[in-house]
């Protein structure tokens, strides 16, 4: 296995609900532009080879990388400045409310720019794409120059298939749950032992998670998005049911994007394992590029 290092410093900062989170920062001397990466679902920073690929190829360009954790990172967290008395003593993918998405990336945007960078591109992984997407939509930021979309799967049609006709009983399931007040309770019959708003919040469309990337719907916020969009699959994406071509091209239809780029990594998955490098290095030469 390759081994790298990668000179950088911890950053903790707080977000506006009073919940302190981390990411590594990586950055040439003087560089002004910032890609703020965004892990997948149950992900961190520091176990992502991807985002140290990024990095590396990002600051060859003389670009600076925030390799952020949202709250909602790996399956399971605690942390210390956590609102316990809004939301209780944990956090993670399990417990996460999507949308404090927007409060994540927004107070790290808000801890770089008070370091002295000038404008951003933000970067997704599987789950991040929705996150880093859904952002902006919302803020529609002026600082940030483009989103780059990694593995830009859609969560709910990979429910649908895994479960098949089971599908939609397990969604009913789940509402009761949340109609009885146990929303945030884990249970063996949801996917992935998610809580039961979690696992809806990717499998019931009228939530924002889920229609983000349901490219058989209107796909509405994404299209919402104006600034630059580099899209990229690997050849051998795992989590899709379609040609990764079809799901590009899907993209390409819907946004109105001032300037959409699909990008496939020949061989990659949906980590792009053994092939990092060729997606790290296509988001980094296309953000260097970005006017």
């Amino acid at each position: 296995m390759e081994v790298t290092r990668l000179d950088g410093k911890l950053i903790r900062f707080p977000t506006t609900d009073k919940l302190e989170l981390q990411g590594f920062l990586a950055a040439p001397r003087n560089s002004k532009r910032c890609i703020l990466h965004v892990h997948g679902m149950t992900g961190s920073f520091y176990d992502s080879r991807l985002a140290w690929h990024l990095a590396r190829a990002a600051m060859r360009r003389g670009l600076a990388v925030f390799l952020l954790n949202t709250r909602g990172h790996d399956m399971v967290n605690g942390m210390d400045t956590w609102n316990r008395k809004k939301y209780g003593p944990i956090a993670g993918t399990d417990f996460e409310r999507f949308e404090d998405c927007v409060t994540d990336i927004g107070a790290a945007l808000a801890e770089l720019k008070r370091l002295g960078f000038k404008d951003f591109v933000l970067s997704g992984h599987s789950t991040g794409c929705q996150k880093i997407t859904y952002y902006q939509h919302n803020r529609k930021s002026r600082n940030v120059k483009g989103i780059a979309l990694l593995a830009p799967a859609s969560d709910y049609e990979i429910a649908r298939k895994e479960l098949g006709r089971k599908f939609n009983r397990v969604v009913a399931y789940a509402k009761r749950m949340v109609r009885d007040g146990k929303g945030n309770v884990q249970d063996k019959k949801i996917p992935q032992f998610f809580s039961a708003k979690r696992w809806l919040s990717i499998a019931d469309l009228k939530n924002p998670e889920a229609r983000l990337f349901d490219y058989d719907g209107k796909l509405s916020e994404f299209s919402r998005v104006t600034v630059p969009i580099l899209a990229v699959f690997g050849s051998k994406e795992q989590h899709v049911y379609r040609p990764v071509e079809w799901y590009l091209s899907t993209l390409g239809k819907r946004t109105r994007s001032r300037a959409y780029t699909p990008y496939i990594v020949k061989g990659g998955n949906h980590s792009f394992h053994g092939f990092e490098g060729n997606a790290a290095n296509a988001v980094a030469g296309w953000a260097a590029r970005l006017r």
